[in-house]
């Protein structure tokens, strides 16, 4: 860990692990077997090939996660011996938010688990001296009602910054529930989010400790994106 002064978190107080742990809009997934997965990830030595496979498999179980209290409406379906059927369906329209560029490791899940539902796309780019985000593209609707709830979708909750950042585009013409999912998580940038938005969940699949002094989440995954599409 540095020990810059000049450093960006120098000075901010974090909240602890366990002043966040407990709040009642975060689900940290219990699965053990998810744990073994993310701890491929979590290891540097793991090649492009395998991060991208293990990443979204793990994001597929985010995603069913915090889909698993969606309302649901029936269609008529036909059983294996042609008899009627009710099939369930998602009662109300759930789009998905992607920052780019990690985000779309969410995107195989997404399309996968919610075919019909739109995603579209956020650009923020994080200043690495001031943690402060910047928006360079943006394709959400400018129309009112175009969902009833948003999966904001990336990998690494560190500060929050970025989270926040996407969560007030959204609120531009969204006043519904919004699901921020992410692979891991830091307590400040949970903390961050809950208190920014009082319609936000948060849904991980752990919650690290802290972040060190650069806003990196620690022990965390490194540069998720990077490690995605193989720029380290």
């Amino acid at each position: 860990m540095s020990s810059n002064s000049d450093a960006p978190m120098t000075g901010r107080a974090q909240p602890s692990h366990a002043e966040v742990a407990g709040h009642e809009r975060l689900t940290i997934i219990e699965n053990n077997l998810a744990l073994t997965l993310l701890a491929k990830l979590r290891d540097r030595r793991t090649d492009v090939a395998a991060f991208n496979a293990i990443a979204a498999e793990l994001a597929r179980l985010v995603v069913y996660e915090a889909c698993k209290d969606i309302a649901l409406a029936t269609k008529w379906g036909e059983g294996f011996d042609g008899s009627p059927l009710d099939l369930q369906i998602p009662a109300r329209v759930i789009a998905g938010v992607t920052v780019l560029r990690a985000g779309l490791i969410f995107e195989p899940a997404f399309r996968l688990l919610l075919p019909a539902s739109p995603l579209y796309q956020l650009g923020l780019r994080r200043n690495e001296e001031t943690l402060e985000p910047t928006i360079y593209a943006d394709n959400l609707p400018n129309e009112r009602s175009w969902a009833d709830r948003v999966l904001l979708v990336d990998p690494m909750l560190a500060t929050g910054g970025t989270a926040t950042a996407a969560i007030d585009v959204i609120r531009r013409n969204h006043s519904g529930r919004i699901d921020a999912l992410a692979l891991v998580a830091a307590p400040y940038g949970v903390r961050a989010v809950i208190d920014h938005d009082a319609n936000t969940h948060v849904t991980a699949l752990a919650l690290d400790d802290h972040l060190n002094d650069l806003g990196y989440i620690v022990p965390g995954l490194g540069d998720a994106g990077d490690r995605y599409f193989g720029t380290v």
